[in-house]
Formats: C-alpha cells, structure tokens, sequence
C-alpha cells in the first residue's frame, strides 16, 4: 500500500507519526522497540558529544587568546563550517552509494574519529601578533577536527537510515532531529552547570573519548538494524511536498531555506559577543544563546511548529521595543538585560526555525534540506564572527540582523488587510511617526546631556509606538524598529574621538561635553579609562585609579622609597597607572590588543604615558605569556589590571598564573589584583590563592563621595597579596582589611567556576 500522502502542518505530521496503528502497535512492531531506541539513543549521545566539545575545546583556547569573546564567535564558525562539510558528506554518499552500502561508509567514518582522540591541543602553538582568528581556525581543525566532522553527519545520516527501514515513524523520521538538539542542549547547559565546575579538561577529555567509544558502537548496532529491517523499497509520499515543485527544488526554496537559517546563526553570535563583552567570557554566557537556538529547533521539529510561530511572533513584536530603546542607554540590571536580549533572540530564533519546520520536505530530500540549513547557519556565522569586524567598527551586526529576523515574521502575526497599491493615510502615519521620532531624536541627543538622552527615548517611544500601530506588515514594522536602532547606533550621545574593533572587542574613547570635555575610554559599555584635558585635576587618573582610591593608596605607600623600583603591570587601558612612576622607576606594561596601545600612546586622547617621569616599555601580547618568556630582572610589584569588558580574564586569577607571578617578583615584592566588577565577586577566588601559596591578602574597596563621583572617581576593588603584612605596606591603612582563608574551590588552568560568584 503507497504510504500517506506527504504535506505540511501539524494534522499532515500526526497523520504520517500514526498512518491508522496504534501507539501500542508502533511500540510493539518488529522493528519498533529496538530500531527507534537505538535510532534516538545514537542521535542523542551524537549530538550530545558534538556540543559539549563546543565549550570544551573554547575553554582550552582562552589562556592564549585573552579571554575574549571573539573565542567562542571563532570557535563557533569552525564548527559551523565543519557541520556544513559533515551534512555534505551525508548528502553526497547517500545520493550516490545508497544507504546500504554507505552505512559500510560512514562506519569507517566513525572508526577513523577515533585516530584523533583523546582531544588536546597541539603543544608549542602560540597565537601570532594581531587578530588570531586564522589561527584559532587552524589550531580547532588539529585538535578536534576529524571526530567533530564525523559527529557532524549524524543528524542527516540516522534519519535517512531510518527513513529506509520498515518502522511505522519511517516516512517522518524528523523527531530524530527534535531527539539531537535534545541532546545538544542538555549537553550545553550542563557544562557550565556542571561539566566545568566539578571536572578538569583533562577529566572531560578523557570522559568525552569513553562517549565517543559508546556512540561507535551504537552507530553499529543501527547499521545492524537496517540490514535486518530496511524496507524493499523506501517509502515515498504520494506526491511531491509543497515546497517542491515536480519533485525537484526550486532556487527560491533553497534560497529561502538559507535565509531562514541564516538569520538565527547571525543573531546567535551577534547577541553573544554583545552580552558578553559587558559582562565576562564565561561559558555561561556563550551557551547560553546556543542552548536557546537549539530549544527552539526542538520546539519547531515538535508537534505544533504553527502554535510556537504564532506566540513567538507576537512576542517578539512587543519585546523588541523595549530591546531597541535599551540601546539608547545602558541597561544597570544583568537579570534585565540578559533576559531582555536573550528573551528576543530566542522569539526571533523560533520565528525562523518554525517557519523551516513547516517547508521540510519530505525524507528523500532530507539531506538536501539539512545541507541548505548548515549554508545558512556557516553564512551567519561567517557574516557575525569574520566579516562584520572588518568592516564595522562597532557591533553593528547586531541590529542589523534583529531587523533581519523582523522581516521574517509570517503575515499572520500582523492584522488582516486588504492589498494597497498606493499610498494610504496608514503609510503617511507610519512615515510621520518614525520621521519625527527620528529627528527629535537626533536632535535632542546630540546636546549631551542625561535630561536630553530621557527626552529623546520618550520621543523616541511615542514614534515606535505609532509606527507599531500603524504598520500592519512585516517589511514595515523592521523599518519603524530599525530607525530607531539606528538613531541609537548612529547618533551617539557624546562625540567620538577614537573607535576601534578588533579581535577583543570594539574600543571607544569620546568626550564628554557634560562633564568639562574629558576623554572616556570604553570597552563595550564599560568604562576602561578618563581623563580631564583641562582644569585643576587634569592629567591626572581618575576613575578606578584615583589617588585617594585603593590604588592610589598603595603606590602612596611607596612614595618616600629610595632608589629605583621595577614595576610589571598586565592590562594598559588608557595607562593611567603610568601616573604614579618616579623618576627613577621603570614600568612594564603588557597589552593584548595593539588598538589599546595606540589609544594610550596618542596623546590627543590620553596623556599618561607622555607625561610620566618614569621609563615606560609597553609589550603586546597576552601577559602570562609574555612574562613566561620575559628575561628582564624581577620586578618590584606586579600588577594585575587586564579586562575582557567587565570581568578579568579567569586565567589570570588561576593557581598556575599566580605561580608565574611570584617567579617574576623579588622575595619582598608585592602582587596587586584590580578585581572590580558590577556582576562578579572575586574575593574568595583571590582569598583562596593567596592561602594555597601562604601569602598574606589586604582587600581595599572604597565608594566615591558625591563629589568624587562629579570628578570621575569610581567605586573600586583592589587586593595586595604579599609574603608578610609589612611587605603590603597597607596594613595599617583605614579601609582595608585582612582576607582570610576561603572555601572557594582552587581555580586552576584545567578548572574555573564563574557561576558560584555571580552577584544574582
């Protein structure tokens, strides 16, 4: 008997799951017990082992790169990349081999994997100067490579396996694919939650070569399975599915089907770099918006894809308003922040995904349909993570393609109406309203100040409001949001004097007119530097590293030494720490990024490094790297000040880094950690190494008073660990206090927990 007819919608799925037998008769069937087990046991553990090395292999890399976002963006678009040639290869080999003999085919695949474990990375590679995302290309393709890629034809290779058997669920095997991203999430979320905080790298190698083993032998045990159960002849659907015509794909199908994949990957990196580059490297925060794109595949690939299309779209309709007004000003809660722009990605990535669901084909263009959704999944990634930082100087890509998603929204989501060919009194309101919201906006911010910036998100919300009302289509309702997106990105509160994207993050210096002209240094939206280019206080530090703060405090103590003193210092910023060298004393500082060199050394923005009496040498390079290699007398003190957006880097607060450091101090040398952070509390990992190395810690923390916060003084939080309280020289100073010995598990090289510090 021909099978069911193949069509769309969750009545044509429930039609084709069921074909009139019983779920008791599916689950009894000869080939149904151990075929659809096995089949959804190979998927799961597949898919789990191809996302859990995602942040494993990421987590590897970070002690070289920095700890920069950009990692994972990189990393990504190499798996990216790798799952494309993977759903080629399943393409390719089922077309023309059959799934018979190229079960044989892929099970070598499999063993030939396994050349390749256990995962390490190659010893005596080092990142070259400047961007490193070649590098990082060729150092993930040596290390996880080949078993990645074999992981990576699962998905489309069991489904068409299983579509050739003689199961009742054959003609519609896409439940697989529900039952894989299942396992990729699971996998996601536990590593952060449990993967990372409770097992080294070498733990998780080890474990993750014993999963590959496991899955070798399911892929067998399901290659048995359709030698015993395949089908004659495999099933085919009555006719051709809709998004077909004749049976063949047309060029706008596939284009569309791109596009709809598309989308999503871009936003993914896009929402990841910028969430990130505010708050911390962390994997948290990178599996975060990866584990939300892989539920949504699960909820699309389900039961009701229409249902979850149609909430997702009214809900991404009213949550972008506030999303793309947030852009006119920071957001000061993580929890709202996070959940604001994760909440809209995932609403766009279920828009997307859905809509793929509906227009899947039926199974003998299964591969077909995969390999189109890994071309627009690579082309996002490459869009995000490789062009639009050469060519944008800020993360511009963002909005971009939040506008992008916009466009997606099916027609449903917006009131019926009746086809307008001219223009009616709906289009002039919408013009009106997104015109005058554009230009008082415009106008208003451009005066600089905090009362104008509130005026001009009123304005601002008064024109999105109308344009939401007005406008009853797709294209429309992206245009009125995307021109309040670009009056936020294009018209910025204060002048810009300097902006700079590079592998590390996108670096900002401008001025504020409000507050006497003085230069600003961002990173992201977080505040890396000021200084006053006029007035009483000018050329002197102010923000984290103001004389009366903890910093200041301490170089004080030094202020009546004789003689000369050797001072290494990690991080640059706009080199305000300069300030405080003698004569007579030498600084090094270690700089990862060449664009934050340039930024301190210009004296048109920053005039620390200028003015400073002291001998400054500046080094580019990561600083744990850099100081291993360096030959130069010991130093007097080191400093640790180096920054990925808001949080230090998690290497440089290791048990290993912090054995680097004392080698590279004299006996009665000082270590100075500048640990100030709006999300993270690092005093007990600080605590906790200064007691596994028997060094004495004096934590200082002050808040500004009113009238220092109108000078540029910001709250900061610093310790000294040295091998004697004297040695501190603040023990005796008001403010700071003695740290004692912490619970907080050793973080090491091989094992970090950000988790535990986050100030929920």
């Amino acid at each position: 008997m021909a099978g069911p007819r193949w069509c769309h919608g969750s009545t044509a799925r429930a039609r084709s799951f069921t074909n009139g037998i019983s779920g008791r008769q599916i689950w009894m069937h000869p080939a149904g017990r151990a075929t659809l087990l096995t089949f959804t046991a190979t998927t799961f553990v597949g898919a789990a082992l191809l996302f859990m090395v995602e942040p494993m292999v990421a987590k590897m890399l970070l002690p070289m790169l920095g700890g920069s976002a950009a990692v994972w963006n990189t990393a990504t678009v190499f798996f990216q990349v790798t799952l494309l040639v993977g759903y080629a290869f399943s393409h390719v080999s089922l077309r023309h081999l059959g799934v018979r003999r190229q079960t044989w085919l892929q099970l070598a695949a499999v063993a030939l994997g396994a050349l390749a474990l256990p995962v390490a990375l190659p010893a005596g590679w080092h990142p070259p100067s400047g961007s490193p995302s070649a590098w990082t290309l060729m150092v993930m393709a040596v290390t996880v490579g080949l078993p990645f890629l074999v992981l990576s034809t699962v998905s489309p290779t069991l489904q068409r396996w299983f579509s050739a058997t003689d199961h009742p669920h054959a003609q519609d095997p896409y439940f697989l694919y529900a039952a894989g991203n299942v396992g990729s999430l699971l996998a996601l979320l536990g590593y952060p939650l449990v993967i990372e905080p409770f097992f080294s790298l070498g733990d998780q190698t080890r474990a993750w070569a014993l999963g590959y083993g496991l899955f070798a032998l399911l892929v067998g045990a399901c290659l048995l399975l359709v030698r015993r159960h395949g089908a004659a002849e495999p099933a085919r659907p009555a006719r051709a599915a809709a998004a077909t015509a004749g049976g063949v794909l047309t060029r706008q199908t596939r284009i569309r089907w791109i596009t709809f994949a598309a989308i999503p990957s871009a936003l993914m990196l896009a929402v990841t770099r910028h969430i990130s580059s505010d708050v911390a490297a962390m994997p948290l925060l990178w599996v975060a918006p990866l584990a939300l794109y892989l539920g949504t595949f699960v909820l699309a690939f389900g039961r009701s894809p229409e249902r979850a299309v149609t909430w997702s779209s009214r809900a991404l309709k009213l949550l972008v308003v506030p999303l793309a007004l947030s852009f006119f000003g920071q957001l000061s809660s993580i929890s709202v922040g996070l959940t604001l722009h994760l909440s809209v990605f995932a609403c766009a990535a279920m828009v997307a995904h859905g809509r793929l669901a509906q227009e899947r084909p039926a199974p003998e263009r299964l591969t077909d349909f995969y390999l189109m959704l890994s071309v627009g999944g690579v082309v996002g990634g490459i869009l995000t993570a490789l062009v639009a930082p050469l060519i944008f100087s800020s993360v511009l890509e963002y909005p971009l393609f939040l506008v992008g998603a916009l466009v997606l929204l099916p027609r449903s989501a917006f009131d019926p109406v009746r086809p307008r060919r001219t223009v009616d009194a709906r289009t002039i309101m919408v013009g009106a309203g997104v015109a005058v919201a554009a230009v008082a906006a415009v106008a208003i911010r451009s005066q600089g100040t905090q009362e104008a910036l509130t005026v001009a998100i009123l304005v601002a919300a008064v024109g999105a409001a109308g344009a939401y009302l007005a406008t009853r289509t797709p294209r429309g309702y992206a245009a009125a949001i995307g021109v309040l997106l670009a009056v936020a990105v294009f018209v910025p509160a204060s002048p810009t004097r300097y902006q700079a994207r590079t592998f590390y993050g996108v670096h900002r210096v401008y001025v504020d007119q409000a507050n006497g002209g003085r230069h600003v240094l961002l990173n992201g939206s977080t505040v890396h530097g000021m200084e006053y280019v006029s007035g009483p206080t000018a050329g002197q530090p102010t923000t984290y590293y103001h004389p009366t703060g903890p910093i200041g405090q301490w170089f004080g103590t030094h202020a009546k030494d004789t003689g000369a003193r050797r001072v290494a210092v990690v991080g640059l910023g706009s080199g305000a720490l300069a300030w405080y060298g003698r004569a007579a004393d030498k600084m090094s500082f270690y700089e990862i990024d060449q664009a934050v060199v340039h930024i301190a050394r210009d004296p048109d923005l920053f005039t620390f490094l200028q003015d400073s009496p002291a001998k400054i040498d500046v080094q580019v390079g990561d600083g744990r790297l850099l100081l291993a290699a360096d030959t130069a007398p010991r130093s007097d003190a080191l400093v640790v000040d180096a920054f990925s957006g808001d949080s230090i880097p998690a290497h440089l607060l290791t048990n290993e880094a912090v054995s680097l450091y004392l080698r590279r101090i004299t006996t009665d040398g000082s270590l100075v950690f500048h640990i100030s952070n709006r999300f993270f509390d690092f005093t007990p990992v600080v605590a906790r190494l200064a007691a596994e190395h028997g060094l004495v810690a004096y934590l200082g923390a002050d808040e500004p008073s009113p009238q220092q916060a109108n000078e540029g003084k910001l709250g900061s939080t610093w310790v000294v660990m040295a091998r004697t309280a004297a040695e501190t020289r603040v023990a005796n100073i008001a403010g700071w206090t003695r740290l004692s010995d912490s619970t907080s598990p050793l973080w090491t090289d091989d094992r970090s927990d950000l988790l535990r510090l986050l100030r929920w």
